[in-house]
């Protein structure tokens, strides 16, 4: 049996649980991982969020069309707004800048 009181025990307890969990999650599933810059590129092109930048250029009820096809056709969003003919791709390229849209904090690094 413990020396500890049964109060203090029952209070300490759950915060050592969840240090040793924070512990194990740190040391067994982030240490060590290294980020798939394929995949986060591929996921990147394919946010959907990014129309976000098209809607002050092309409008909102297009940009939000061209988001609506990409996600019903699985597409990517340039693939939309291309076949949507409301922006070619050159232009597309020049308003939907990742980078462009972050802070720049974000950019710096």
């Amino acid at each position: 049996m413990s020396t500890r009181s049964s109060r203090t025990g029952a209070a300490s307890l759950p915060a050592h649980n969840s240090a040793d969990g924070c512990t194990n999650f740190r040391k067994y599933l982030v240490e060590g991982t290294q980020p798939n810059h394929k995949r986060i590129a591929e996921y990147l092109q394919r946010s959907l969020m990014l129309v976000t930048a098209l809607s002050p250029v092309i409008g909102y009820d297009k940009a939000a069309a061209i988001a609506h096809d990409a996600h019903r056709e699985d597409l990517s969003l340039k693939e939309a707004a291309i076949k949507s003919g409301y922006i070619d791709e050159e232009r597309f390229d020049e308003i939907v800048d990742p980078r462009k849209m972050v802070g720049r904090s974000a950019r710096e690094s």
